[in-house]
């Protein structure tokens, strides 16, 4: 697991994740961002599921490779 770079290219890469995620379904929304220690994070939204109660709500990452 890899942080996203706080550069153009980390931001770039976060970008490409979400619209991947998103593009696949595995995410229902997303969006990249800056946290409040300024990490570039991924938040996003996974559909809802009765065997995952955590699911349908907001999750930061900042993980290249968050599932």
């Amino acid at each position: 697991m890899a942080d996203f770079a706080d550069t153009d290219t980390g931001r770039e890469q976060a970008e490409t994740l979400v619209i991947t995620r998103m593009t696949s379904g595995a995410w229902v929304e997303g969006h990249v961002a800056q946290n409040v220690d300024g990490h570039v994070i991924c938040r996003f939204i996974r559909p809802l599921s009765p065997t995952h109660p955590d699911y349908g709500a907001w999750v930061e990452s900042r993980v290249t490779n968050e599932p």
